[in-house]
């Protein structure tokens, strides 16, 4: 009985059912959970605007971890449009690895986005797998410091070998989901929240009382100097951003 019941509370339909009516939610889909021999990847947000570079640091977990030596990774940029910039593979890992990201790298684009990592492989040594890098996405201005941040939420996933992706690990409800950011930004110069779109489909969120809509892919910069108190409505489950914030010559990058 108890595992009919547990089959019953773990079907799509009954997941479906409760977002639904919004009783005790399901965030993420325990469907792709089930998939094996796939990469998970968060949507990082890249920027080479307004003089940023973007320092992206990750790990070859599949080395680390599993002792696949014939591992490499595959990097996917999208502009905020969810416009396909470029991909690129990497062949030549390390344990620790990094990448710099600056228009030069993006093809003379100085704006924003967001990319996926990938984690690839052909060896038959792999065995029923799910690995999700989370990895630190830094940021420097002018040749500043660089403010680091880890992965958001992740959002899509790609088998190892290449021959299936998807995405649609963020679910949504019926009903408005209300999440308060726990931070003032008065004290502040200058202060904005970066969003990309985690769902499959069309996302209408709310800031307080304004509404932004991003189809799928999509990411947006939104300037919120100067408020005292922020609330996010949306009926996506995982809905939080990326916060830039400066004060005189500092700047900090965190997510909420």
């Amino acid at each position: 009985m108890k595992l009919l019941i547990k089959r019953i509370a773990n079907s799509r339909s009954f997941i479906l059912f409760r977002n639904y009516i919004g009783f005790r939610p399901i965030i993420f889909n325990p469907s792709y959970k089930k998939l094996k021999n796939v990469s998970v990847s968060d949507a990082f947000p890249w920027r080479t605007d307004s003089g940023y570079v973007t320092i992206f640091r990750y790990a070859d977990l599949l080395q680390l971890f599993s002792k696949i030596e014939e591992s490499f990774v595959e990097l996917v940029f999208f502009t905020k449009d969810n416009r396909f910039i470029k991909k690129i593979e990497i062949t030549q890992l390390s344990f620790s690895n990094e990448i710099i990201i600056n228009n030069e790298f993006l093809n003379g684009i100085q704006e924003y986005g967001y990319f996926n990592i990938f984690h690839r492989t052909n060896s038959d040594a792999i065995n029923k797998l799910v690995i999700a890098n989370r990895c630190y996405i830094g940021f420097s201005i002018d040749g500043s410091p660089p403010s680091f941040v880890h992965g958001n939420s992740h959002v899509n996933f790609k088998s190892f070998d290449g021959e299936f992706s998807g995405s649609g690990i963020v679910l949504s409800s019926f009903f408005k989901n209300l999440y308060r950011i726990q931070n003032t930004f008065l004290e502040f110069d200058k202060s904005e929240l970066f969003f990309v779109n985690p769902t499959p489909s069309k996302l209408i969120f709310f800031i307080n009382n304004k509404k932004y809509i991003l189809n799928r892919g999509c990411s947006i910069l939104i300037d919120v100097s100067g408020k005292a108190n922020l609330s996010i409505r949306s009926k996506c489950l995982f809905l939080r951003p990326t916060i830039f914030n400066y004060k005189n010559q500092f700047f900090d990058v965190y997510h909420s």
